[in-house]
């Protein structure tokens, strides 16, 4: 009787170590970034064009609760969402496919404020709310977060650029 007793238990735990090492690696990941068909996109400007500093309407901060226990459970920044107007002939599906390639291939626009050249980009996400497109871009991490959020703005702000002339002289030093 004892010997059966431990030959069960014996048997119990080599198959739940089987079954948790069976378990880990089944936990590894690849970014959905990583898992985009990317065929057919290489001459594709429409993310270029639709990224372009001009064509950003508005950049908001995305927010995730991060819980480590009941008490302890903190809001912090995990990325961006940029607004861009919606194009004739871009789709929802299509839009996210072509920005997670480009985001994979860490070829984003030549700009060094492309948010999608972030490292630790874990996710882009594209909505279509009327008039606009919705793109979000969350990070692996908060510190991913918020340099996806801070690429996000710096390009926004790129494009909202003004110059402005104040005076006019037709004569060196003489102002009118």
């Amino acid at each position: 009787m004892l010997t059966r007793n431990v030959a069960i238990g014996f048997c119990i735990v080599a198959g739940l170590s089987s079954g948790c090492g069976a378990a880990q690696r089944a936990q590894t990941r690849i970014p959905p970034t990583a898992m985009a068909d990317c065929s057919g996109l290489s001459g594709d400007t429409t993310v270029a064009e639709l990224l372009a500093p001009a064509k950003i309407r508005a950049v908001a901060p995305v927010y995730r609760k991060y819980f480590y226990a009941r008490a302890l459970q903190p809001t912090r920044i995990s990325g961006a969402a940029l607004y861009v107007p919606a194009e004739r002939g871009v789709s929802e599906a299509y839009l996210e496919r072509a920005l997670s390639c480009q985001a994979a291939t860490q070829k984003g626009s030549l700009d060094a404020n492309d948010p999608l050249a972030v490292d630790n980009l874990a996710d882009v996400d594209v909505q279509a709310l009327g008039p606009v497109m919705r793109i979000s871009l969350i990070g692996a991490d908060p510190k991913a977060g918020q340099a996806i959020l801070t690429s996000a703005r710096a390009l926004q702000h790129q494009g909202s650029v003004s110059v402005e002339q104040l005076s006019f002289s037709d004569a060196p030093g003489r102002a009118l």
